[in-house]
C-alpha cells in the first residue's frame, strides 16, 4: 500500500517591495494584479481558493510559513496556476502546497511558452498530470510530489514536458504515485537537466520519448527504487538514447525498460539505497548507503540545497567532498526534533505551553509564529494572537538540519458589521442592508427580518409599510456570539381623501364637502378654493351656477407631498310633464299618452308601462282591461338629478251592484240594516222605498212602523250604462194580546195575500 506523505518545507525569504496576502491584498490574484516586476508577495497561512495567471511578471510568490500551512486550492475548476505569458525563472512560487487543480493539460501548473522557478513546494495528488511544460524550460527544485494518479497515455506523468522544452528538475522527491513521475517527448536539440531527484514508488520512474535524438537529455545522481519501471525509454533506438550519469537504479519490478540496462557504466549502479526512513517519511540514506559519495558533482549547481535545504557538496563517508545520489544529502547524525502544543486551538486570551526536543543538534530556532534561539529542549508558556498560526523549531547540528511544526488555532471573538443605505426611506422606497464578520462560522437573523445568514453579504429589502425596523445579526464563531443591528425608518407618504356630499346637485342647491389627511402636516387648495387649509375638515359650497367645479388639496409631510382633486357638477334639474286623454274610458276605447320633458338626457317608463322612452313623445292604446292605472315617467338630466310625472286613466267595464237586508221581515217599529256595493261605477240612486243620491257602496239603517211590504231599489251607473237592483221588507203587525184563533186566522190570510201580491 502506497502513503501519501505531506512534509513542511522551509518558508523563503522576504524581499523588498513586498506586498502582503490577506493584510494588503485580500487575494493572491489581486496581488499579482497589482505588482510590478521585482516584487514580493508574501502569503500568510491559511487555504487560499484561487486560480492565478501569473500575467507575464517577474515576481516571486511566497508562502511565508512555507508549505505546511500555506495552500492554494484550485477548487477543480482550472489550473491552479497558469504560466502563459513568456513568464521567466524570475517568476518564482516558493512555499505552498497545491491542490485541487483541473485542466485540458495539466491540474497544478500550466506553463506554455514560459519557463517560471518552483521551488520547496508540495503538489499533493489527483488525477491526472500535475506540470505540464509546452515548449518551457522551466526550473523545479526541493518540491515534493505525492498521491498522484494518472488515467494512462503515451505523456501522461506528474510532470510532463513536450516540444522545444529544457527545464532543470532538481532535489525533488516523487513518492507513492500510481503515475509515471516524469515524462519527456521533446525534439532533438532540446537538453533537460534532470539530476539528483528521488523517485520511490511510483508506476514509471523516468519515461523518455527516444524516436529522435535525446543524447543531449541528462539524467544525473537520481535514486530510483521501488517503481514499476525504474526508467523507460519509448520509441528508442540506438544512438538516440539519453545520457545517463551516475543514476542509482534498484529495486523496481523492471530497473530499466526499452533499452540497453547501462548499470556498471558511466557510475550508474544497482544497490539497496537504504532508505530506512521511508515510511517516516524521511528521505535521508542510511549510514553505508551506497548512494553516499556516489554522485557526480558536475550536476551540482553553486550553492545548491538538497530537498531539506542542507548544503549539497561536503565531506562525506568517503573523506571526499562529493555529492550523494538522490535529493537528500547524508548526515552522519542526523538531528531529531520534536514538537508538540497543549492545545490545537484555544480561544483568544488563553495560554498554551509549547515544549521541544530535539537529538544530535547543536543549535535550534524558532520559526513561523514565534521566533528567536531556542534551547536544545524545553517548552514555553505563550499568550498568541488570533489566527491560524504555525510553530516551527528547526535544530541542525552543522551538516544536517531537522524541523518540525505545530499548528495553533487561535479564535478571537466574532465581529459583525451590518448597516441600511440609506437608513432612512420613504415608504415604497428600497434599502440595502450590507454585513461582514470577522471570526464567525454562522449567522442568524432576527428582529425585521429571519432565516440563516452567510457570514458577508448583502441584501436589498423593501418597500415596506411606515415604521421603524431593526435588522439584527446573531453570529457565532469558535469564541462566542456576538449580535449587530441596522436600524432602517420607513416615513409614510401622505394621503387626502376630498369626498362631496351630495357628489352633484342642482343649479340653487349646496353640498358639504369634507377632506382628511394621514402624515401630514399643512395643506393649500387650489382651483375652485385657494389659501391654506387645515389638515381636515368641512366646508358648505354653493349655490353655483350650472358647471363642473374642480376643487384641488395638496398636503405635505415628512414623506413628501400628495394632491388629490375632485369635481362636483352642478346641474339645472329636468322637468317632465305626461297626459292620458281622455283620462277616463270605457273598455275597448282608444287613448293617447303625450309626454314631455327638460334638461333631460334619458327617461324611463314605470307604472302601467315600462322600458326606457324618448325624452318626449306620444302613443295610443286601446285598453281592454278595466280599472285604474297609473302612467309614470321618470327623467335623468345629463348632469345629474330626476325628474318623476304621473298620469291616471280610469277604464270602465260594466258595472255591478248588489243590495241586502238584514232581515227581510220585521215587526212594525223594528229596524233593519240595507248593504250595497258596486263596482265599474261612478254613482249610485236610492228609489222606491227610499231615494236620494247615495255612494257607490255603503250601509243604512232603515225604520218602518207601518206593516206592508217595501220595496228598495238600486241604480248605479257609469260611462258604460247603469245597473238595477233591489231588495224588500216586509213588515208585520206586532201580535195582540188576545187574538185566539181569529186573530191568528187573520195573519195567515195577511201572509197568504202578501205573497200571492208578490207574485201579481
Amino acid at each position: 500500500m502506497k502513503a501519501i506523505f505531506a512534509l513542511a518545507l522551509p518558508a523563503t525569504a522576504s524581499f523588498a517591495n513586498t506586498i502582503q496576502v490577506p493584510a494588503q491584498q485580500a487575494t493572491i490574484q489581486a496581488a499579482i494584479n497589482g505588482a510590478v516586476n521585482g516584487d514580493t508577495i508574501t502569503v500568510a497561512p491559511g487555504t487560499y481558493h484561487e486560480n492565478l495567471d501569473f500575467k507575464g511578471k517577474a515576481i516571486k510568490l511566497i508562502g511565508t510559513n512555507g508549505a505546511g500551512s500555506t495552500i492554494i486550492d484550485g477548487g477543480t475548476s482550472n489550473y491552479v496556476i497558469t504560466f502563459q505569458t513568456s513568464e521567466t525563472t524570475a517568476s518564482v512560487v516558493s512555499g505552498f502546497t497545491i491542490q485541487n487543480g483541473v485542466g485540458s493539460f495539466a491540474n497544478s501548473v500550466y506553463a506554455l511558452g514560459s519557463s517560471p522557478t518552483l521551488e520547496d513546494n508540495v503538489f499533493l495528488g489527483s488525477a491526472g498530470v500535475s506540470i505540464y511544460g509546452f515548449s518551457s524550460s522551466m526550473v523545479l527544485q526541493r518540491n515534493l510530489f505525492a498521491g498522484w494518479t494518472c488515467p494512462g497515455g503515451p505523456e501522461i506523468a506528474i510532470v510532463a514536458f513536450v516540444n522545444s522544452s529544457s527545464p532543470s528538475i532538481k532535489d525533488n522527491v516523487f513518492a507513492n504515485n500510481h503515475c509515471p513521475a516524469l515524462d519527456m517527448t521533446l525534439p532533438t536539440g532540446n537538453a533537460p537537466d534532470v539530476a539528483n531527484n528521488t523517485i520511490v514508488n511510483n508506476d514509471v520512474g523516468i519515461q523518455v520519448d527516444a524516436r529522435v535524438n535525446a543524447s543531449l537529455q541528462l539524467y544525473r545522481n537520481n535514486l530510483i527504487y521501488g517503481n514499476g519501471v525504474g526508467f523507460m525509454v519509448n520509441n528508442g533506438q540506438p544512438g538516440n538514447y539519453a545520457t545517463l550519469q551516475n543514476n542509482l537504479v534498484y529495486g523496481n519490478t523492471t530497473n530499466y525498460q526499452g533499452f540497453p540496462d547501462p548499470t556498471g557504466t558511466n557510475g550508474n549502479i544497482s544497490a539497496d539505497p537504504m532508505l530506512g526512513g521511508l515510511s517516516v517519511p524521511d528521505y535521508h540514506p542510511d549510514a553505508g548507503s551506497p548512494a553516499i559519495d556516489a554522485g557526480l558533482n558536475a550536476a551540482v549547481g553553486a550553492g545548491e540545497t538538497d530537498f531539506y535545504g542542507a548544503q549539497r557538496i561536503r565531506v562525506g563517508t568517503s573523506g571526499s567532498s562529493i555529492v550523494d545520489i538522490g535529493a537528500v544529502e547524508y548526515v552522519a547524525a542526523q538531528p531529531t526534533v520534536s514538537l508538540s502544543i497543549s492545545a490545537s486551538s484555544i480561544l483568544l486570551g488563553a495560554s498554551v505551553t509549547i515544549t521541544w526536543s530535539s537529538t544530535n543538534a547543536s543549535t535550534c530556532v524558532a520559526g513561523g509564529a514565534w521566533s528567536g534561539t531556542l534551547a536544545l529542549s524545553g517548552s514555553q508558556s505563550i499568550t498568541p494572537p488570533a489566527g491560524m498560526l504555525t510553530y516551527k523549531v528547526t535544530c541542525t547540528n552543522g551538516g544536517a538540519s531537522r524541523a518540525q511544526s505545530a499548528a495553533l488555532t487561535v479564535y478571537p471573538p466574532p465581529t459583525v458589521s451590518i448597516a441600511a443605505s440609506p437608513s432612512t426611506v420613504i415608504s415604497g422606497q428600497v434599502s440595502t442592508l450590507t454585513w461582514s464578520t470577522t471570526n464567525a462560522t454562522t449567522c442568524t437573523k432576527a428582529g425585521a427580518w429571519s432565516g440563516s445568514a452567510p457570514t458577508i453579504g448583502s441584501l436589498v429589502v423593501g418597500p415596506t409599510n411606515a415604521g421603524t425596523y431593526t435588522y439584527s445579526l446573531s453570529c457565532t464563531g469558535p469564541d462566542g456570539t456576538t449580535i449587530g443591528s441596522a436600524t432602517l425608518t420607513v416615513i409614510p407618504l401622505p394621503q387626502i381623501t376630498l369626498t362631496f356630499t351630495p357628489s352633484s346637485i342642482p343649479v340653487g342647491g349646496t353640498s358639504t364637502m369634507t377632506w382628511t389627511s394621514s402624515n401630514t402636516t399643512s395643506c393649500v387648495a387650489s382651483g375652485s378654493w385657494s389659501g391654506a387649509e387645515p389638515t381636515s375638515g368641512s366646508q358648505t359650497i354653493g349655490p353655483f351656477p350650472a358647471g363642473l367645479y374642480l376643487y384641488g388639496l395638496t398636503c405635505t409631510g415628512p414623506g413628501g407631498s400628495t394632491s388629490n382633486t375632485q369635481g362636483i357638477t352642478v346641474f339645472v334639474p329636468p322637468t317632465a310633464t305626461i297626459t292620458v286623454t281622455p283620462s277616463s274610458v270605457p273598455s275597448g276605447t282608444a287613448v293617447s299618452l303625450t309626454w314631455s320633458s327638460t334638461n333631460a338626457s334619458s327617461c324611463q317608463a314605470s307604472g302601467a308601462w315600462s322600458g326606457p322612452i324618448s325624452v318626449s313623445g306620444n302613443a295610443s292604446f286601446t285598453p281592454t282591461a278595466s280599472g285604474s292605472f297609473t302612467y309614470g315617467i321618470t327623467c335623468m338630466g345629463p348632469s345629474g338629478g330626476t325628474v318623476s310625472a304621473n298620469a291616471n286613466l280610469m277604464v270602465y267595464g260594466q258595472p255591478a251592484a248588489s243590495l241586502t237586508l238584514s232581515a227581510p221581515t220585521i215587526i212594525a217599529g223594528g229596524t233593519a240594516t240595507l248593504t250595497w256595493t258596486s263596482s265599474q261605477t261612478t254613482s249610485c240612486i236610492a228609489s222606491g222605498a227610499w231615494t236620494g243620491a247615495l255612494e257607490v257602496s255603503g250601509t243604512r239603517s232603515i225604520t218602518q212602523s207601518t206593516p206592508g211590504s217595501y220595496t228598495y231599489n238600486l241604480t248605479c251607473t257609469n260611462p258604460v250604462g247603469s245597473v238595477e237592483t233591489s231588495a224588500k221588507l216586509t213588515v208585520n203587525a206586532p201580535a195582540s194580546s188576545g187574538g185566539g184563533a181569529f186573530g191568528l186566522l187573520d195573519l195567515s190570510l195577511l201572509a197568504i195575500f202578501a205573497s200571492l201580491r208578490r207574485r201579481v
